[in-house]
């Protein structure tokens, strides 16, 4: 995932700043009203889903 040096990333074409990102991953109904805006709300390490470790979703 690419960090502009303003902190925005771009999910599926649309900018959200990577706090926000991080926030959906923490807090999982943040995450769901991200995805009626995002879609798939990619985890900010850049994995898939299916790939991440429970060690990867821990450090986060």
């Amino acid at each position: 995932m690419i960090v502009d040096q303003e902190g925005w990333v771009e999910v599926n074409g649309k900018k959200i700043r990577v706090e926000e990102l991080i926030r959906a991953w923490k807090d999982p109904d943040y995450r769901e009203q991200l995805s009626h805006l995002l879609g798939r709300v990619p985890h900010p390490s850049g994995y898939p889903l299916d790939e991440l470790s429970e060690e990867i979703l821990d450090q986060e």
